[in-house]
């Protein structure tokens, strides 16, 4: 969740979509009021996947900079060390088809 503050755009929407565990997350609140950031909870989400995936397919979205690192299936453990570090992963893809 922290992350996205940061690659988020000025005056873009963050949206939290489901739960994040029991600890309350610090947020950045003067970066949210600076760089004026939407910031949006949300439980339900099962109408939007088509949306998403247009948008994502047409290019308007670019997911890439979410990715931490893409690894061949051979490379698992490789993988999931970096995703277990909270700190340093956001997301962590393993590639079958390598």
């Amino acid at each position: 969740m922290r992350h996205a503050f940061d690659l988020g755009r000025p005056g873009g929407t963050i949206v939290q979509i489901g739960t994040l565990g029991t600890e309350d997350i610090p947020l950045p609140a003067n970066q949210l009021m600076v760089r004026e950031i939407n910031l949006i909870g949300s439980m339900c989400y099962g109408n939007v996947f088509d949306e998403a995936i247009r948008l994502v397919m047409s290019r308007r979205i670019d997911l890439r900079g979410l990715l931490s690192g893409v690894f061949p299936l051979s490379e698992v453990d490789q993988a999931m060390r970096l995703a277990s570090g909270k700190d340093t992963a956001l997301k962590v893809q393993l590639d079958i088809a390598q």
